[in-house]
């Protein structure tokens, strides 16, 4: 999270109860729907980052490289959903160098072609450093906070927009067409 964002939820406690007397089928598929929806929100604000900030062929590519994705689990009961860019071919650039290791008496040890991968979103989101220059050295380009600011303009309306629906999952929960499975023994 971003410093200056706060995000304070009311009702957590209650949800839990509600989600948790649902089963952990259904109140995990309702968390999902919800995390999604609040997700889609947020995606809305990178895509519109992207597009105001960079424009041109790159604002549309991280735009349409931009999705949600299921959170992978980590243990039982969680549920989460990411907001993040695809590796596409074209948000990746190589630099080919040659890098040349030395004795102390300046002979030629070996040679080695070495190819670097960059992925350019996060070299944009970040700011990034020039040619021979390290990670720790002055940036040469500023950072541009395209996901960055999309959250902290969205979070609280992405907030707001996953516990209604939620609540409007679990209210309409009980109200969906009944099926009844008969079985008979052998």
């Amino acid at each position: 999270m971003a410093a200056g964002t706060t995000i304070q939820l009311r009702g957590a406690k209650e949800l839990e109860r509600k989600l948790v007397a649902l089963g952990r089928k259904a109140g995990g598929n309702i968390a999902r729907k919800g995390l999604r929806a609040g997700a889609k929100i947020i995606q809305a604000g990178v895509k519109a980052n992207a597009a105001a900030r960079l424009g041109g062929s790159l604002g549309g590519a991280i735009a349409r490289a931009t999705v949600v994705r299921a959170q992978k689990k980590k243990r039982k009961g969680m549920a989460g959903a990411n907001v993040l860019y695809k590796s596409t071919d074209e948000l990746i650039y190589y630099t080919k160098g040659l890098f040349v290791k030395t004795t102390k008496k300046g002979r030629v040890r070996g040679a080695a072609l070495i190819h670097r991968r960059y992925f350019l979103p996060v070299a944009i989101e970040f700011g990034h450093a020039g040619p021979g220059r390290g990670a720790s050295k002055e940036k040469v380009s500023r950072p541009i906070p395209i996901m960055r600011a999309a959250f902290d303009d969205t979070a609280r309306i992405a907030l707001q927009k996953t516990m209604k629906v939620i609540w409007q999952q679990i209210d309409d929960f009980g109200k969906g067409p009944v099926e009844i499975h008969v079985w008979r023994g052998v």
